[in-house]
């Protein structure tokens, strides 16, 4: 999770301190602070800027006069302003001294310390800074998740579309493929009957049968209606025992938003694409033990030689995948 500092240069005590109370934070979520101190030589000041501030979760504005007399500091506020209602970034007033904040279109938000007292105005200055970190604190461990723009962009991007229509989106073309379950020959019509009978479940197909296509639309399916879900390839899954760090990693990588909270949610879905012969036992009993519901997607000469009859599988439902322009048994005898 990424935190970003908007403050004024005269206020850079008051920096120093706060980062100093995010400790806690850096260690339990991996909190991610930047402020442009972190710039590196060389680098374009307003570019580092604008990158930082737009892929930010968290923006503390830290308020003073110095900070409303600064052009740059009002520019970074209504930037962060237009982020918070195009991308639902949170933005956070820090009042740090006794200013006119509430002249400007971020007074409705609610700031902190706790009740507005600026950190100059509390008796002790630790405790101001104690009351922010718990603020924020509370902020992170319960943040909304969603796909980062990228990974949205991955999910979503069709590479045969010509240039000239590039706004096309494989939410413009996905039509939900014919998917027959073996157990009770009946057809799937679309995601949540995938798991009408199991959580579990491997879905086989021939190569090149959109297999992959179908794993992204579900991620894009539950993403939206803020479900836990995670796609991994599983040329991502090693014989390393530390898979939470890998589910970790991912999660970071790919959505913004408290880990903790994701990780929390009941129902939690995890997608393998690609299923291998050399994907280790050990990664599915582990996916069993953390995920409620687990999507195995798989070629079915993969499935056949490897998978049928493996004890680490054999709880789960099998879903078979019929190739492009295929229709399915029931579509058959309901059209003719």
């Amino acid at each position: 999770m990424k935190l970003f500092y908007s403050y004024s240069h005269k206020d850079e005590r008051f920096l120093d301190e706060i980062a100093k109370f995010m400790a806690p934070l850096r260690d339990s979520v991996h909190l991610d602070e930047w402020h442009d101190r972190r710039i590196q030589a060389g680098a374009t000041i307003h570019g580092a800027i604008d990158q930082n501030i737009e892929n930010s979760d968290i923006i503390l504005l830290l308020l003073s006069p110095d900070y409303l007399d600064s052009s740059e500091c009002k520019a970074e506020m209504r930037t962060a302003m237009d982020l918070r209602r195009s991308s639902g970034t949170t933005v956070i007033p820090v009042i740090l001294r006794p200013c006119g904040w509430k002249s400007y279109p971020i007074q409705d938000l609610r700031a902190v310390p706790t009740d507005a007292v600026p950190v100059d105005d509390w008796e002790s200055a630790d405790s101001a800074y104690l009351d922010i970190y718990h603020n924020i604190k509370n902020v992170v461990e319960n943040m909304p998740f969603h796909p980062t723009t990228e990974y949205l962009t991955s999910l979503t991007e069709v590479e045969f579309i010509s240039q000239n229509k590039a706004d096309i989106t494989l939410d413009d073309i996905f039509v939900f493929p014919n998917i027959e379950s073996s157990l009770s020959q009946r057809s799937v019509t679309d995601f949540d009957q995938i798991w009408a009978l199991n959580k579990h479940v491997i879905l086989h197909g021939d190569e090149r049968a959109g297999k992959t296509v179908i794993c992204r639309q579900l991620v894009l399916s539950e993403s939206r209606h803020n479900r836990p879900v995670m796609l991994l390839s599983a040329s991502e899954l090693t014989t390393s025992r530390n898979h939470e760090q890998l589910v970790h990693r991912k999660f970071r990588e790919h959505f913004r938003g408290s880990y903790d909270y994701w990780n929390s949610r009941p129902n939690k879905m995890l997608i393998i694409d690609d299923m291998r012969s050399d994907t280790k036992a050990p990664f599915i009993s582990y996916a069993k033990d953390n995920f409620e519901r687990i999507l195995l997607v798989m070629p079915t000469d993969e499935y056949l030689a490897y998978f049928k009859g493996e004890e680490s599988v054999a709880d789960f439902d099998l879903l078979a995948l019929a190739p492009w322009g295929t229709q399915s048994k029931r579509s058959s005898c309901e059209s003719g």
